[in-house]
């Protein structure tokens, strides 16, 4: 299991104060328990990985999340039962201790892409995410999947994307300016 970060200052201004896991009120102490033994990879072969779906506004995380199969019964994201919003992440948290992190573009976003709010507004979540595990004990190395990388700069919301968690979690806090016109 990777080491999960030391110099907590590096991720000061992630103000999230009140966590929702599975619908339910989670004291910090609890959470850092479960995103730690998450990342034991004998326990992450034993339930096939992690489904999740993520929703944070400024200071509220709302967090679905459960192993892959059940008794041997595959689960589905919509199985977390989250609300739907524009500002949704969906992933999963793979046996070979990557992590994919993705969000459903809307017809506009297909059709348009993202505009620049769009783009600064998706890449806090990504960073507040990041941060948000990182600090309550999830491993920094884990590796971010391709297609995430992919989804990432390809939308623009990176212009390249980091290869681990945890890098992605030190980026700014906000999206800097690219200088390409969208």
């Amino acid at each position: 299991m990777g080491d999960t970060v030391k110099n907590r200052d590096e991720f000061m201004g992630n103000a999230i104060k009140k966590v929702t896991v599975n619908g339910e009120s989670t004291a910090p102490n609890e959470l850092r328990k479960m995103l730690t033994a998450m990342c034991d990879k004998r326990i992450l072969m034993e339930k096939g990985g992690y489904l999740f779906s993520v929703s944070i506004t400024t200071d509220h995380c709302v967090l679905g999340i459960q192993p892959y199969q059940i008794h041997g019964e595959r689960k589905y994201h919509y199985d977390l039962n989250m609300p739907m919003n524009k500002w949704l992440l969906t992933g999963f948290i793979n046996s070979t201790q990557s992590i994919s992190i993705i969000f459903k573009p809307t017809s506009g976003m297909y059709k348009n892409g993202l505009s620049e709010e769009e783009k600064n507004s998706f890449y806090e979540v990504y960073i507040k995410f990041a941060r948000f595990l990182i600090e309550h004990g999830f491993s920094n190395n884990f590796e971010i999947d391709f297609a995430t990388k992919l989804l990432l700069t390809e939308t623009g919301i990176l212009e390249e994307s980091p290869g681990e968690i945890g890098e992605l979690a030190r980026l700014p806090a906000k999206r800097p300016a690219t200088g390409k016109k969208t």
